[in-house]
């Protein structure tokens, strides 16, 4: 008997296909609640309503959806969950200068539709390669604390399982975002248990592809807007934007990565709007990444 093979955007699949989970990714700078506005930036409660439409928007177009949201303050994530389409909307993690204190790179999830079944807040120093984590400690040369959180969450309808890593790297310290990014790596190598969970990671890099955080993270995951061909490419191709249309500013730093593209099939990428009239809703773009899960 002639079996038929074929690649899927990096799932390979024998035969009939296996029962899939359709799950849509979000990574979102969302830009922190200060006093302080740059030159053309707006007032949270002016930005709140532009950005709950947009993630609802995505939020009413797939059935399930985690978003990883850097920078926000706990009442920023507070607000959002107010503003979400759908009952049961809650955020995971910890402030970076440790409990509730500092800016979030949190995991939001439908409480309804998911079930966490492991999760942790890691704070990037030297001593996490040995397992010590350090709540609100600054690693190497880093300006501030910087974090990444995890978290490995069940399906509820279909019992696919699912780990979803959000961080936000050191933009100035060299050596803290070249040491962060390993850990990353090491830890959704650790997290995905043998391969035995799909990793995804998620986040907000603060350089560009080819950098050395960058290729320390690629060396060892792929990055979604590389695996998925460019026909299946829509919205722009930088991330960060600041707060200026001339496009001085843009930059490619956010991200989707996966640890194993062959675990899974990735379906397409898309790179939303933030500033679709006249307002700047944050200074980074959305990075949206649809991906079948088998189960």
């Amino acid at each position: 008997m002639k079996i038929t093979q074929f690649i899927v955007f990096g799932l390979s699949v024998s035969g009939a296909a296996a029962a899939s989970l359709d799950l849509r990714l979000i990574s979102y700078n969302i830009r922190l609640d200060e006093d302080n506005l740059e030159d053309g930036e707006r007032p949270w409660p002016e930005r709140l309503p532009l950005m709950a439409s947009q993630l609802n928007r995505q939020i009413d177009e797939s059935d399930n959806l985690l978003m990883c949201l850097q920078e926000g303050l706990r009442p920023q994530l507070q607000d959002l969950q107010q503003w979400f389409s759908g009952p049961w909307w809650d955020f995971l993690g910890w402030g970076r200068n440790g409990g509730r204190s500092g800016e979030y790179s949190s995991i939001i999830y439908q409480k309804s539709k998911w079930e966490v079944t492991n999760e942790n807040t890691y704070w990037f120093t030297p001593g996490l390669w040995q397992g010590e984590n350090k709540p609100g400690a600054k690693g190497w040369d880093a300006t501030h604390p910087r974090i990444m959180n995890v978290a490995r969450l069940k399906h509820k309808q279909t019992g696919a399982s699912v780990v979803y890593i959000c961080t936000h790297l050191e933009y100035a310290g060299k050596v803290a975002a070249r040491e962060s990014a390993k850990l990353v790596a090491e830890y959704a190598n650790k997290w995905s248990e043998g391969g035995k969970y799909p990793v995804f990671v998620g986040g907000d890099l603060n350089h560009q592809p080819g950098s050395e955080p960058y290729n320390n993270i690629a060396a060892r995951l792929s990055d979604a807007r590389e695996v998925i061909p460019p026909e299946h490419h829509s919205g722009f191709s930088k991330t960060y934007t600041g707060f200026t249309s001339d496009g001085s500013d843009d930059e490619l730093i956010d991200y989707i990565f996966v640890r194993d593209k062959n675990s899974v099939e990735l379906v397409d990428y898309d790179v939303l709007n933030n500033k679709p009239g006249r307002t700047w809703i944050s200074d980074h773009r959305p990075v949206v990444v649809n991906v079948k899960v088998p189960y």
